[in-house]
């Protein structure tokens, strides 16, 4: 999907995203994202000497949204 991106008209999705609650099972928000896209990928800095995490950020174009 990130090589898709970087095309002129990259190809959409629908995309789901599900908050979960403390048991980690049951999904207590839902976002659905419809005909969403990339627009930016990126990372947090990787140290292993300090056994930090590394996180991902997708930033979303799309032309609606629902949440449940």
């Amino acid at each position: 999907w990130d090589e898709a991106r970087r095309e002129r008209t990259p190809p959409t999705r629908t995309v789901t995203v599900q908050l979960l609650g403390d048991d980690g099972r049951a999904a207590v928000m839902t976002w659905r994202f419809e005909r969403a896209y990339p627009v930016t990928l990126s990372y947090s800095p990787l140290n292993a000497m300090t056994g930090s995490v590394v996180m991902e950020q997708v930033a979303l174009a799309f032309e609606r949204v629902e949440m449940t």
